[in-house]
């Protein structure tokens, strides 16, 4: 269900709400043949999971709660941007057109870096557009400085290339001033306290391989499907072991 618009004040938004915001249609939405994100059931952070994982595939990471792991809404400058959007001589820019000239021409930062997370190897629930921003004192776009900014736009409609939300503007609360890591990660807990798998986990981390569950699936010689909860399963690996694997979201700092 879409988020009233009392919601999104720059007072009131957060991710959970943000992924619901209501983008409306776009022609190319193959005819509305399949849902648009805004009008799923609503999120927050008591009722939505934050991983979920189902037989046959990579978990899937929260979006939302992915975001506020990650980075916090900076609410001066989104209250900002909301009194300069208002303007007449702005309404008639789209969220992309209105947060980049937001940030050059009001704030007086230079884009640094830039990406749809689509392009890249993700376990998200939900896709999304980011930019990073700084005073043009460093060229570094990864990590972040006190003058750093990175502006989301979430992803809320159908076809991939439209249906995208108002900006975001955020501080980071961890290591990275982008989203770096973004696939699921699994943990291995033995069913016997004798029995360790260090060297099992390292391979299926975001910081060993681009796709953990690639890695994962290469060790599991059998998937015990009577096992499996929200965000784990039993398995057994072809060294023979029995194991219990954990689906989790990936380190972001901090």
């Amino acid at each position: 269900m879409s988020t009233p618009k009392t919601k999104l004040t720059p007072a009131k938004i957060d991710f959970f709400t943000a992924c619901r915001e209501n983008t409306g249609a776009h022609f190319l939405d193959s005819g509305s043949a399949y849902g648009r994100q805004h009008e799923r059931p609503t999120l927050s952070a008591k009722n939505t999971p934050r991983i979920t994982w189902e037989a046959g595939s990579s978990a899937t990471i929260s979006t939302p709660h992915y975001l506020e792991s990650g980075w916090e809404i900076d609410r001066k400058v989104q209250a900002r941007f909301a009194r300069w959007a208002a303007k007449e001589e702005n309404a008639k820019l789209d969220w992309f057109e209105a947060g980049a000239q937001f940030c050059q021409d009001v704030l007086k930062l230079v884009q640094r870096g830039r990406d749809n997370i689509y392009n890249c190897e993700n376990d998200l629930s939900q896709v999304f557009v980011w930019a990073t921003y700084n005073d043009g004192e460093q060229d570094d776009w990864v990590y972040p400085d006190d003058s750093t900014l990175t502006v989301f736009w979430i992803h809320c409609g159908c076809d991939v290339r439209g249906g995208y939300g108002r900006p975001l503007f955020c501080r980071s609360l961890g290591d990275y001033a982008i989203p770096a890591t973004m696939p699921a990660c699994y943990t291995a807990t033995a069913l016997s306290d004798d029995d360790e798998h260090d060297d099992l986990d390292e391979h299926w981390q975001a910081g060993y391989s681009s796709y953990p569950y690639g890695e994962l699936e290469q060790d599991v010689a059998e998937w015990h499907e009577d096992t499996r909860t929200i965000d784990s399963v039993e398995v057994t690996l072809k060294t023979g072991e029995r194991v219990i694997v954990v689906a989790r979201m990936p380190y972001l700092g901090g």
